[in-house]
């Protein structure tokens, strides 16, 4: 074999734990570009990781490349649906582009899996509620009342969700 042969060899025997581990580091040290050069080869290597096309989200996030964050998401829930982060971050990034349908429906996906999340379950109900879609957002509202009695916002909201 020619020693451009064991090169390529060489580069292509980088293993996929290897890669993700690299670019979760290059993550953690915001070198952004870095870790999305080394996603996009572990996800060629082993394309039904749906963790390693979460990461490849987060990191198109960080470039403020949207779309395709979407695209990575909408592969990670595609091959791991009982993941709720994936779906609470498609539903995060379609909020941020103005598709509050689409943001609505990864959410509630989300809180299928993961009812007990204040965070999504906040968002989810602030989306409903400005969509107008008061009576569906009580659920998610009395579900962050029992996780924090004491938020005086989500009384709040309740009440003007009753009174709509």
């Amino acid at each position: 074999m020619s020693l451009v042969g064991l090169v390529v060899l060489a580069v292509l025997a980088q293993s996929v734990p290897e890669l993700a581990r690299e670019a979760r580091d290059d993550f953690k040290q915001d070198k952004y570009a870095e870790a999305r050069e080394k996603l996009h080869k572990a996800v060629q290597q082993s394309p039904q990781n749906a963790a390693l096309w979460s990461l490849l989200g987060l990191t198109d996030t960080k470039l403020n490349e949207i779309d395709s964050a979407i695209a990575d998401f909408r592969k990670a829930v595609e091959l791991a649906p009982g993941e709720a982060q994936a779906w609470f971050n498609l539903g995060a990034l379609y909020g941020r582009k103005g598709s509050n349908g689409d943001a609505i429906l990864a959410y509630g996906a989300g809180l299928k899996v993961d009812s007990g999340n204040a965070a999504a379950s906040q968002n989810y109900a602030l989306l409903l509620m400005s969509q107008n879609r008061y009576s569906e957002a009580i659920p998610p509202l009395e579900k962050l009342k029992t996780l924090d009695p004491a938020d005086l916002g989500t009384r709040a909201a309740l009440i003007g969700c009753f009174a709509k």
